[in-house]
């Protein structure tokens, strides 16, 4: 029995913490999603991968050592002569025409030790290290990019999650009272006291709310849905939020300072600018092919015809080249450039996107607030009005449809409030993102 029970005990435990609703704040759903969100994560590889292509070309100037060996059998009269050449075992007879002309088969076994060192490339090096670092500063700005665009994304779901759990609760409320409603006319009805068409329609109209619950208890798991993908987080994890709307900053400026704000704190427009800076780099990297090249090649070299290091001889020489022609180069000349040109106006038309986005952003928000302020009077208005209508019909001064519908516009006033206060904080987060201006926690950035 005591075996049975700390099972049963056990299983208990299991199932509670299986099922337990794991409570999230704001702060704490931005946390997260920042260091989980695997589009996040993908771009900031994009910054990893920047970094060390930075590092690859700032090493350029350093010397190139390599070491090889090799070994080569051969009866070719040439080869022949060079490897007693290389091995130092020239002799007299090795002059002689017979054996010249019909060596024996040799063995020769090199070991080669390397050092390049380029010393002037005409540019191109000094030319390649402003590229890459003028890259790694692109892709660090497009990371905080989307740094913000993640952060947006959560509080905008997060909003969203609130929205949706008010909404259920109007449902709720609203089924409870048609309930009531469908109730007490069927009562009535049976008592002969109302008409028949009275209580179908109460039955009808609880219908109608029960359906509008259903989709509201939808609603609430697609936007708990919506939120753990954004997080980063399993779909399987049971969370919940607060109910109470966040404090969001509203942005007091005008248009014309907004517009000035976002060229001046968007980080991706920011990154256009460093496009161009790339590009502008690739130009005299693609003109550097024309440059005289200079490089210093040192070397030590170890032969002998077995495995072995017998015989040892350096060298040391500088190399200097330069193209004449190449037809190549006049068409890689002519692409940068028009690449340059290509990230000019890239930049022009997301400058255009920007303001765009800033515009549409700024007429939404001040549209959510004259429709806030409407929507909240019109809450007053029709709680006042079902009750005034309720005191009617229990007098029987009106009918049940007049109720009814009185109720249906209390319902309809309260989901119209919510809607508006859901969108002008979701206006005012917007307009953040919009100006480039919306923070990321200092504690998750990178």
């Amino acid at each position: 029995m005591f075996l049975r029970a700390i099972l049963a005990l056990n299983l208990i435990i299991f199932v509670t913490s299986a099922y337990a609703v794991t409570p999230i704040t704001l702060e704490n759903a931005v946390n997260h999603a920042l260091k989980n969100n695997p589009d996040l994560l993908a771009t900031q590889q994009q910054v990893t991968v920047a970094h060390e292509q930075f590092l690859s070309v700032d090493a350029a100037y350093e010397p190139i050592i390599s070491l090889s060996y090799s070994a080569r059998i051969s009866d070719n009269p040439l080869d022949a002569f060079a490897d007693k050449l290389f091995m130092q075992q020239i002799t007299t007879q090795d002059f002689e025409a017979s054996r010249l002309n019909n060596p024996n088969t040799t063995e020769l076994y090199t070991t080669s030790l390397s050092v390049r060192l380029p010393l002037y490339t005409g540019g191109k090096i000094e030319a390649q290290q402003l590229q890459s670092s003028i890259t790694y500063k692109q892709r660090q700005l497009l990371y905080q990019r989307a740094q913000q665009q993640t952060v947006f994304q959560t509080k905008q779901a997060y909003l969203y999650v609130i929205a949706a759990h008010k909404a259920l609760l109007i449902a709720k409320q609203a089924t409870q009272a048609f309930q009531n409603h469908a109730n007490s006319t069927a009562k009535l009805a049976r008592q002969e006291r109302i008409v028949e068409s009275d209580k179908f329609s109460a039955q009808v109209t609880l219908s109608t709310v029960k359906s509008q619950l259903e989709q509201s208890q939808t609603r609430y798991k697609n936007a708990i849905t919506r939120l753990q993908r954004v997080m980063g987080m399993p779909l399987n994890n049971l969370i919940s939020t607060t109910t109470t709307w966040p404090n969001i900053e509203a942005l007091q400026d005008d248009l014309d300072t907004l517009y000035i704000k976002a060229k001046k704190h968007r980080a991706d427009l920011l990154a256009a600018n460093k496009s161009i800076d790339s590009a502008r780099a690739n130009i005299d990297i693609a003109d550097s092919e024309n440059n005289l090249k200079l490089n210093l090649v040192a070397s030590s070299n170890w032969y002998d015809d077995n495995l072995g290091f017998d015989s040892q001889s350096s060298s040391l020489m500088a190399v200097a080249s330069l193209n004449l022609y190449d037809g190549t180069t006049r068409s890689k000349l002519g692409s940068a450039r028009a690449l340059h040109k290509e990230q000019q106006w890239r930049r022009q038309s997301l400058l255009q996107t920007v303001q765009s986005e800033v515009k549409q952003v700024f007429d939404s928000l001040l549209e959510a607030k004259s429709r806030a302020a409407i929507a909240k009077n019109n809450v007053v208005v029709a709680k006042k009005t079902v009750r005034l209508v309720k005191k009617r019909y229990g007098r029987g001064l009106t009918i049940l449809l007049d109720l009814l519908q009185s109720e249906k516009m209390y319902v309809d006033a309260r989901l119209e409030k919510l809607t508006s206060e859901f969108n002008l904080r979701t206006s005012q987060l917007s307009l953040q993102n919009a100006v480039g201006v919306l923070e990321v926690p200092k504690g998750v950035q990178h």
